[in-house]
C-alpha cells in the first residue's frame, strides 16, 4: 500500500516495529493533543472543510471519549490501537470519503442510522420533510418511496407509533441497510419491499393516507460542481435527477395519481427552485388539490405535500 506523504500525515512515526515480533513499540510517546494538531494540519491541507472538528470526532470515536472529555485528556498518550485507529480513519478522510461513512452512522431526528456507500447520507433539510408529512398525517398506514438508509420510514414509524409503514427501494443493497437500522430503532412497524415506486405494494397502495419520496434531484449537469465528498463517494443513482433534475418527478406524479386513494397526501423533498416545477407536474395530473410547502432552516422551499382529490372535487 502506498505511503500516505500529505502534511501531518505522519501520526505513526513515534512508532517503529520490531523485527523479531512484528509488534509496534513506542520509541516517543504521542498524546491527545500531539494527535489533535497532527490530525487537524493532515486534514486541513488535503482541503477538508472544518478539519479540526473531524479530527476531534476521530480522536473521540478512537477513544471513546465526547468532546469535551477529549480536551480534559490533551495530555494523555494514547495506545498503538487508538493511534493506529486514528490515523486510518484520517487517511481516508484526506481521500474525501464522508466522515459519515468512516465513523459508519448519521443522527437523525430521534435515532443514529447506519450508513455507508450502499445509501445517501441523510441531511437534516430532510428532517423538514418528515415534520411536513407528520403535520398532514392523521391516521392510517404510510409509504416512503425510495427509502435508501430508511431515515424517513423509521422517523414516521418512530413518531407515529401506532401505524404500519412501507419502504420501497429498487437496490437490495439499500433495504438490508435500512432493516437493520430499522431493527436497530425499535421501529417493528415498518416493512421492506423490493421494487419501483408503487410497484412493490400492489392493491396496498391504496390503503396507505401517507406518501413521501426524497428522490434524486439534482440536474445531470451540476453533479460535478458537488463537494468531493458528495460527488465521489454517494450512489449517483440517488442524487442524478436528470437535465433538469425533475426527471423522477415526471414518473412520481402519474403513478402517484393513479395509485392513491381520494384524500391521500403526497409529500416530496425538492432542491432549491424547484417548487414552480414540481408543483407544475402534480398539476398536470388533474388529480391533486390543495397544497404545502416548507422551508429548510436556510430558509429554501425543501419539501412539498399534494392531496389526492376526494370524489367531486375539481
Amino acid at each position: 500500500m502506498p505511503q500516505d506523504s500529505s502534511p501531518g500525515a505522519g501520526a505513526l512515526r513515534g512508532y517503529v516495529v520490531s523485527e523479531n515480533s512484528g509488534e509496534m513499540r513506542a520509541r516517543s510517546a504521542v498524546r491527545v493533543a500531539d494527535l489533535l494538531r497532527s490530525g487537524t494540519a493532515s486534514l486541513g491541507a488535503a482541503g477538508v472543510p472544518d478539519p479540526e472538528r473531524d479530527a476531534e470526532w476521530f480522536l473521540g470515536a478512537a477513544l471513546g471519549l465526547d468532546r469535551g472529555r477529549l480536551h480534559l485528556a490533551a495530555g494523555d498518550v494514547v495506545s498503538v490501537a487508538e493511534l493506529r485507529c486514528f490515523e486510518s480513519w484520517c487517511a481516508r478522510r484526506r481521500r474525501r470519503e464522508p466522515l459519515q461513512y468512516i465513523l459508519g452512522s448519521q443522527p437523525f431526528r430521534t435515532c443514529s442510522l447506519q450508513v455507508d456507500s450502499r445509501v445517501l447520507i441523510p441531511r437534516p433539510e430532510t428532517e423538514r420533510v418528515v415534520d411536513l408529512c407528520l403535520s398532514v398525517h392523521r391516521s392510517g398506514p404510510m409509504v416512503d418511496l425510495g427509502t435508501g438508509s430508511g431515515a424517513i420510514a423509521i422517523s414516521l414509524g418512530l413518531e407515529r407509533p401506532g401505524e404500519d409503514v412501507f419502504a420501497t427501494d429498487i437496490s437490495a443493497p439499500a433495504l438490508s441497510l435500512a432493516e437493520e437500522n430499522a431493527r436497530r430503532a425499535g421501529a417493528s412497524r415498518v416493512f421492506f419491499m423490493q421494487g419501483d415506486l408503487f410497484e412493490p405494494l400492489g392493491a396496498r397502495a391504496s390503503d396507505c393516507s401517507l406518501v413521501v419520496c426524497n428522490p434524486p434531484y439534482v440536474a445531470t449537469g451540476e453533479l460535478g460542481t458537488l463537494a468531493p465528498e458528495v460527488r465521489d463517494w454517494e450512489p449517483r443513482v440517488a442524487l442524478d435527477g436528470g437535465p433538469d433534475g425533475l426527471d423522477f418527478y415526471r414518473r412520481l406524479a402519474p403513478a402517484a395519481a393513479r395509485a392513491m386513494s381520494l384524500g391521500a397526501w403526497i409529500v416530496v423533498e425538492i432542491g432549491a427552485g424547484q417548487r414552480p416545477g414540481v408543483e407544475a407536474l402534480f398539476a398536470a395530473t388533474l388529480a391533486f388539490a390543495e397544497s404545502v410547502a416548507i422551508r429548510d432552516l436556510s430558509g429554501i422551499y425543501r419539501g412539498l405535500g399534494f392531496r389526492r382529490k376526494g370524489g367531486g372535487e375539481e
